[in-house]
Parts: C-alpha cells; sequence; structure tokens
C-alpha cells in the first residue's frame, strides 16, 4: 500500500492528475481494481471510510469524494 507522501508526489506535476490532491490517485486506483459506489456517466462516486481517512486525514467530515475524466484524460475532483 502506497502513503500518502507517495499519493501526494505522484501528482505533482504535469499529467492526468495534474492540480488534484493525492487522494484523486488512490480512488482513480480503486475504481480501476472495480470499486466504485457510482456511476452516473459523468461523476465516478467512491463512499468515505475510516481507512480512506487514515491515509488522508483531509477527508475528515467528508462522506463521498467524485471524479470525472475529461475528454482529453485528466481527471477533476469534487467533494461531498
Amino acid at each position: 500500500m502506497k502513503t500518502k507522501a507517495e499519493y501526494d508526489a505522484a501528482v505533482k506535476g504535469p499529467g492526468k492528475f495534474e492540480g488534484e490532491p493525492g487522494w484523486a490517485l488512490y480512488f482513480w486506483e480503486h475504481y480501476l481494481d472495480g470499486f466504485n459506489n457510482g456511476d452516473d456517466g459523468t461523476w465516478l462516486t467512491f463512499e468515505v471510510v475510516d481507512a480512506d481517512r487514515v491515509i488522508f486525514p483531509e477527508l475528515k467530515g467528508i462522506l463521498t469524494v467524485k471524479l470525472m475524466e475529461s475528454d482529453d484524460g485528466f481527471i477533476s475532483t469534487e467533494l461531498d
């Protein structure tokens, strides 16, 4: 399992996750492994659980995160 620091480092600089938090890559990897709680055709929705908050304390109080991949392959995020 990667650490928060590894996820944060992986999203720095240009690329698919440019400008997004490390947890965006973390949840994207969950999606690639077949895990997400919803897909409305635009946004992928993930329920944030305590295990996620252990890695990413900044998600304290957040119930769900959403990821969207644009037509040019960049990821955007939204919190609920």
